[in-house]
């Protein structure tokens, strides 16, 4: 009996197909990147409403109305260099795709997009502080801002 157990146990362990492919590690990434992922859509769900105001987030924080200021002041320079940022970026994956360098050219495309989105958010964020109102969402932004006029 102990030849048999001992045969079955290194057998056992020889032939686990589960273990060579790293099931278990597998199995721990999905189950991480789901629970990443249900934290991320549940976090901004619509029926949930921030309960606190801005004065009520002002006062816990610490803020005055001068660092109010130049947080807008701040946030415009910011928009601002990510917006020329862009704009270069934008020329120079022209001259990247006139050279013939179209690898080079996907990623200023994606460099454009990610310093796009970082004007963005700058510009989100100083339109909140002169609102006073946290949680606008992006359709009052836009038509507050783009459709203005």
């Amino acid at each position: 009996m102990g030849l048999k157990s001992v045969f079955k146990s290194s057998a056992k362990k020889s032939f686990d197909v589960w273990n060579w492919f790293g099931y278990q590690r597998f199995k721990f990434e999905i189950q991480g990147l789901l629970r990443l992922l249900k934290s991320l859509f549940s976090r901004f769900s619509a029926g949930k409403s921030n309960a606190e105001t801005f004065e009520q987030a002002m006062t816990r924080q610490g803020l005055t109305e001068a660092d109010l200021k130049k947080r807008i002041r701040l946030a415009k320079q910011l928009y601002v260099f990510f917006l020329v940022g862009a704009l270069a970026m934008v020329y120079y994956t022209f001259v990247q795709f006139s050279h013939g360098f179209i690898a080079n050219g996907f990623f200023c495309i994606l460099l454009t997009a990610l310093l796009a989105v970082y004007g963005f958010r700058e510009h989100f964020y100083s339109y909140q502080i002169r609102k006073r109102q946290l949680g606008c969402r992006y359709r009052d932004w836009f038509k507050d801002t783009i459709k203005r006029g």
